[in-house]
């Protein structure tokens, strides 16, 4: 007869696992993140105060004392024990700076149950009460991941916040001897619709009569499957009509702040390649409350920001307030000479240019090359470079902050592509570049200002989110001083590249932006760490998939002292499209555009911007921060 094929490997995870699936690495899209974390603190020579934390991204679910006189062993135990019960029947990754308790759960907790919790020595193992309970509980959840991570780190990764935030609470309570419950989340992937098109039409399909009733008092109408926001609410425009000979890509949205004015730019294209670019093109808008839409004036090219013999590329404009001028920022590239083709040479052929407008983009100036006076010799060291796309910003000081990206040539006649912005502190005068984001490589980039809430502050802190060309997520970086300097660029893991990276768009406002929304208080309540109304709302538009230029959608976040964790994507276009750039227009209302055939742009209230397409849902929501869920109405 033959043998069953042996594997040793098997064998050893059986006999020192405490079940045959539990990862040591993170699960893929969990039901619940957790962190653990104990303190047993020496008050005195004979008081040992103790207590331990369950935290979550985003909030503490419960934190207890313990007896006076619990051992920090004994204390990490329990927090784990407590973090498995309530991970019962859902997918769970459990994190840990413990190392023994690490090692209780992944090594020898399950030999000692098997030993009869005595040592080779025959000596008897302690805590073995309280071993054989977490090996127990282990057993609840329906996956589990328990992860170890690094301790007492300065990190700024929701990870290691997460980490820090748990041994916070678990001193704190173990300090005041005062319990803090607050439950854990109902669901951690509520936020925004994640179902196939084909799953969504079914599920509404199957919509209860009440359910229907609900979609056509909300005024919204049945099409192709799915129920559709009314079109009094939601307005599409082709402001770029791609015709035989010419197409339009790399827009740029700009509002005139206390305005009606929105000025939409695009290059003009030949062809569908970066050398196939010729002029920059402007549709301007006037929005008209009675319609509640923009009125669009026809497209015309900016004839002044040119350069001879050069191409012009990247639109990216912003808006000085105390001089009421719009700075339009494009790169002049030399003749047909592509990108790869300075990349590869170790030869720019960009240059760095600007036009203004004092009437809202009616008229414009020549043009400005600030290549020499701004770049100055440093440009013999970059291979090529480029500014936005798309907007900048102006931040409270006054300010104003280009987001760019260089090609920074390298000792082995490699090239690496680093974000960093240009900046000017005197009303657009004169401009200087700042230093490059380090760590991750990144290039393309926007930037916002968050802190905006938040009157009393004098800073306010630059938060930067570029293009990752290799990795497969997108790059995050803060910066304290203007955009001048950057902390090292991380990846986030929520926020997906597809191969070879696309361009986001993103956008920053103060929530009391939206004061007049029923849920603004709940907005304060339930996501500013202060008594005021600091809280600032971050929206991120990008392709949603990571393996093709796929399912545009909107990523929501908050900032109140520390950002917080990313919004699953609302798919506002799904199937193939191209990247998204974003602009505040009016209070509360926001602009997208969508670079699919034409550029499309779609205005929609804030208040509306769920479309009425959620999945068991007869309501239009946002879930702000990933904290609250709650009507925008």
């Amino acid at each position: 007869m033959e043998e069953n094929e042996h594997d040793c490997l098997a064998v050893v995870q059986h006999s020192i696992s405490p079940r045959v699936d539990l990862q040591t690495d993170p699960l893929p899209n969990p039901d619940l993140i957790l962190f653990t974390d104990g303190s047993s603190h020496r008050l005195r020579d004979d008081l040992l105060l103790a207590g331990y934390a369950i935290v979550d991204l985003y909030q503490t679910v419960e934190a207890y004392a313990l007896p006076p006189g619990t051992l920090a062993q004994a204390v990490e135990l329990s927090a784990f024990t407590r973090a498995c019960i309530l991970a019962k029947d859902q997918m769970a990754n459990i994190y840990t700076d413990s190392h023994y308790a690490y090692g209780v759960v992944h090594d020898f907790g399950h030999i000692w149950k098997n030993r009869g919790f005595v040592t080779s020595a025959g000596k008897s193992i302690k805590r073995s009460q309280l071993v054989l309970n977490l090996l127990e509980a282990i057993q609840l959840p329906k996956q589990l991941a328990i992860i170890k991570c690094e301790a007492h780190t300065s990190a700024t990764d929701e990870i290691s916040q997460g980490n820090a935030r748990a041994d916070q609470v678990a001193k704190r309570v173990a300090l005041t001897q005062q319990p803090i419950l607050q439950g854990l989340r109902q669901s951690y992937n509520l936020p925004l619709p994640a179902l196939e098109p084909s799953e969504l039409r079914t599920a509404l399909q199957n919509s209860s009569p009440q359910e229907k009733r609900t979609w056509e008092k909300a005024h919204c109408h049945y099409k192709d499957g799915f129920w559709m926001a009314s079109s009094e609410s939601v307005h599409i425009t082709d402001l770029f009509q791609k015709d035989n000979c010419r197409m339009y890509q790399i827009p740029a949205l700009l509002h005139i702040p206390n305005s009606n004015t929105l000025l939409a730019f695009a290059e003009r294209r030949h062809g569908p390649r970066d050398e196939d670019a010729d002029v920059l093109y402007l549709r301007s808008g006037t929005y008209d409350k009675s319609l509640k839409n923009f009125q669009w004036e026809d497209a015309k090219p900016i004839r002044s920001a040119q350069l001879e013999q050069y191409r012009s590329m990247n639109p990216c404009p912003v808006y000085e307030k105390n001089t009421d001028t719009v700075f339009l920022f494009f790169i002049a590239v030399e003749g047909s000479k592509t990108e790869q083709e300075q990349i590869s040479s170790g030869k720019n052929a960009a240059r760095l240019c600007y036009v203004t407008s004092m009437d809202k983009g009616q008229t414009w100036s020549e043009t400005n090359d600030l290549t020499e006076c701004t770049i100055g010799h440093t440009i013999n060291t970059w291979a090529t470079f480029a500014v936005g796309p798309g907007h900048g910003i102006q931040l409270r000081n006054g300010r104003l902050v280009i987001p760019a990206n260089a090609h920074e040539k390298q000792s082995n006649n490699q090239v690496r592509v680093w974000a960093f912005t240009f900046f000017s502190d005197d009303h657009g005068e004169s401009w200087q570049f700042g230093n490059f984001v380090s760590g991750e490589e990144c290039g393309e980039c926007q930037v916002v200002s968050v802190g905006q809430g938040n009157a009393s502050s004098e800073q306010t802190l630059v938060y930067c989110n570029a293009r990752s060309n290799k990795q497969k997520y997108r790059v995050e970086a803060f910066s304290e001083d203007g955009g001048k300097t950057f902390t090292e660029g991380q990846l986030r893991k929520q926020l997906v590249e597809p191969p070879g990276g696309c361009h986001g768009s993103i956008i920053s406002f103060p929530a009391s932006d939206i004061s007049h929304v029923k849920s603004y208080p709940d907005i304060i309540k339930y996501h500013s760490q202060s008594d005021d109304d600091s809280l600032d709302i971050i929206l991120f538009s990008h392709t949603t998939s990571s393996k093709s230029f796929e399912d545009l959608g909107i990523y929501l976040n908050t900032y109140s002292g520390r950002l917080q964790t990313w919004t699953k994507p609302w798919i506002i276009a799904p199937g193939k499209c191209s990247c998204g750039e974003g602009s505040l227009a009016q209070k509360g209302q926001l602009l997208l555009n969508l670079l699919q055939p034409l550029v499309p742009f779609i205005l929609m209230g804030l208040h509306e911007v769920q479309p009425a397409q959620a999945q068991g849902a007869c309501y239009l929501v946002w879930e702000l921060g990933g904290l609250r869920k709650f009507m925008l109405s």
